[in-house]
């Protein structure tokens, strides 16, 4: 009983990490990455505005 109650604590706390590590921010270099390739693509649309 006590080997399943752990087992479970163990999943709950994996998920938990997992999605709080992919929702942070990017770190530094990421951030200078994601810039770069905005300076290179100037007539790109943001993905957030309609097609029309």
């Amino acid at each position: 009983m006590a080997w399943g109650i752990l087992q479970c604590g163990l999943f709950v706390a994996t998920a938990w990490l997992y999605e709080y590590r992919s929702t942070r921010s990017p770190d530094p270099i990421e951030q200078s990455l994601i810039g770069v390739l905005r300076t290179q693509m100037p007539d790109a649309a943001p993905a957030d505005m309609s097609w029309r």
